[in-house]
């Protein structure tokens, strides 16, 4: 069963409802809070209800969808609205670390609490995100995990119980971001295209690799990268223990790493 990983985190318990069956216990098979996605395990009876998966690779700005969930305790509650944006990015604090959760889709269909970890759907009934959050003071924005996003951690919490990634938080480099970069921090970047890192997570492949916060990654596996979605494809098919080379600029010089991923 998918979920978001902020509502199982610290269960003490967690138990499954499915309508017209007793309740079943539930196993936490991994959660991954910097995409917010947990994937649950429940031993029952065969023949049970499945919602298809979409794919939310193919939705665009204006399409209609549904949002189905428990909001402020309303069993089975389904509002409607459309994709309103793609690939929004939303930094969420958790336990004092800020959490930047990307590829978000946002829509305007009513999501309030209680609806989190529920699936948003387009008009063939398919599941193309799971709902996450919302901006509380704002109206008719919220916000969703795209599926296949969300498939992508799923595979990797039960392969091999976390997400395989290399350890940055980065942002596509373009050259308008370029010039703001340069002009806050007064410095000149090496390149205007890449993968520009802000900042690098402790205890990770890419910190053991080398890489700071200003480099610019521009080649990974041999491979241009010019979005972070590029990287993250790459990184999602290794495997553990693989080592992948990656190209970057820094300080006007052409650097080669490897990372290896764990």
């Amino acid at each position: 069963i998918l979920t978001n990983n902020h509502v199982v985190a610290g269960a003490a318990r967690i138990e499954v409802l499915i309508p017209g069956r007793p309740p079943r216990p539930g196993k936490l098979v991994g959660g991954d809070r910097y995409t917010d996605v947990a994937v649950v395990r429940v031993e029952a009876e065969r023949d049970l209800p499945v919602a298809r998966l979409g794919d939310s690779r193919r939705l665009e700005v204006g399409e209609p969808v549904v949002a189905i969930g428990n909001p402020l305790g309303f069993d089975h509650t389904v509002t409607t609205g459309v994709v309103s944006a793609l690939g929004r990015t939303l930094t969420l604090e958790e336990e004092g670390e800020a959490v930047r959760l990307e590829e978000l889709i946002q829509t305007d269909a009513s999501i309030n609490p209680g609806n989190s970890g529920g699936p948003l759907l387009n008009l063939r009934g398919e599941v193309v995100g799971i709902n996450t959050a919302i901006i509380q003071q704002a109206q008719g924005i919220g916000f969703a995990i795209p599926v296949h996003v969300a498939r992508a951690v799923a595979e990797d919490l039960i392969r091999y119980g976390k997400v395989l990634r290399l350890g940055i938080l980065g942002q596509e480099l373009t050259p308008a971001l370029a010039r703001e970069v340069e002009e806050q921090l007064g410095v000149r970047l090496p390149a205007k295209e890449g993968i520009f890192v802000a900042a690098v997570q402790p205890d990770t492949p890419a910190e053991r690799a080398g890489i700071e916060a200003g480099d610019v990654i521009v080649r990974a596996g041999g491979r241009p990268v010019r979005r972070m979605e590029d990287l993250t494809i790459l990184i999602r098919a290794a495997r553990p223990g693989e080592q992948i080379e990656l190209t970057l600029l820094r300080d006007g010089e052409q650097r080669v790493v490897r990372a290896v991923i764990r």
